[in-house]
């Protein structure tokens, strides 16, 4: 399933993993915060809700058989990189059994450890860094159209419950397939125009 937003990818995954059986694992990052003299400026909690690119989830949930993305490179030489998927095989404590759904590694089983990710060096918008050990992967049931972008996929369903950004992005959720068979679009009425054409944020505002 594809989504502009992540957001939008999010609420998918939360409530499809609702509805998989099996035992749920939960894992929670540990963050704390660099370059600032007082480490407990902030509380723990506002660290945990903070959300950047490149770094997971402080909380993650899964299941086996559920389907997962790299977001960080992992290994370069097993093709264990940001925009990888894969499918939970098994949860362990330290590490994640995952199965590889991507060519070239494509049926490769893998371990996926913790590992610590950081806020960039140039990320100006917030005068500290952060420092996030958690494990590289956010689930995957849904992710959002610019993920997918390079990869093709057997079956998929693009949910369009706002406009798109542009039509660029439209174009990369349709061609994620080689056949017009293999995908569903599932869209709220307001994406649409009159003339039954997916909208763009970009047209919409120009209208009001």
């Amino acid at each position: 399933m594809l989504a502009p937003t992540k957001a939008s990818a999010r609420r998918i995954n939360d409530k499809v993993a609702d509805h998989l059986t099996g035992e749920t694992k939960e894992s929670l990052s540990v963050d704390t915060l660099e370059g600032v003299a007082d480490a407990n400026m902030f509380e723990q909690e506002f660290l945990n809700s903070l959300n950047f690119s490149g770094i997971p989830p402080h909380r993650i949930v899964l299941k086996v058989g559920t389907p997962i993305i790299m977001i960080r490179n992992l290994n370069s030489k097993e093709k264990l990189c940001n925009g990888t998927r894969l499918r939970v095989v098994s949860l362990r404590e330290r590490s994640i059994q995952a199965r590889v759904m991507t060519e070239p590694s494509k049926g490769k089983t893998v371990l996926i450890p913790r590992m610590i990710s950081t806020t960039e060096d140039d990320d100006k918008k917030i005068p500290f860094m952060v420092k996030s050990k958690q494990f590289p992967v956010m689930p995957a049931i849904a992710m959002t159209i610019n993920k997918a972008q390079g990869q093709l996929i057997d079956h998929v369903g693009v949910y369009l419950e706002q406009p798109v950004f542009t039509h660029d992005q439209l174009y990369v959720a349709l061609s994620r397939v080689t056949s017009r068979k293999a995908i569903k679009i599932a869209a709220d009425p307001e994406a649409i125009d009159e003339d039954g054409r997916v909208q763009c944020w970009r047209s919409v505002e120009s209208t009001t």
